[in-house]
């Protein structure tokens, strides 16, 4: 899903719409050009067990592909709230610019314990 959605050029409305209205068979899908890359910070120990409660930084207000999992507000600061806490998401013309995007993001945040794979989109297929 966090990779879908950025890559839709199509309305998701109209896509939900046309499963209700039985046009989906006609429906043209439309994708945006490039590559798109997902990357999960975790809390350390997921997906057994581990602390939650970290103030996260590095998350800013500038329309960055930055999807929310196990993340809450508590007093004006997001703090981490489950095992999977954030995704990195990043677009490029290449799987290999993509994956550098998204990485590179990466070094924006910080919590306690975090940690994420660092194979995402290398093993080509």
């Amino acid at each position: 899903t966090e990779v879908v959605l950025p890559a839709m050029k199509s309305d998701l409305l109209e896509l939900v719409l046309s499963c209700f209205d039985g046009t989906l068979k006609d429906y043209k899908m439309e994708f945006n050009e490039g590559y798109f890359v997902d990357v999960v910070l975790v809390s350390g120990g997921y997906p057994a067990e581990y602390k939650k409660g970290f103030h996260i930084c590095g998350i800013k207000d500038d329309n960055e592909l930055l999807f929310h999992a196990g993340t809450k507000k508590i007093d004006f600061q997001v703090v981490s709230s489950g095992g999977r806490v954030l995704n990195v998401v990043a677009h490029g013309n290449t799987l290999d610019d993509a994956i550098n995007k998204a990485y590179e993001r990466i070094n924006d945040f910080y919590f306690e314990d975090m940690f994420y794979r660092k194979d995402i989109g290398r093993r080509k297929f």
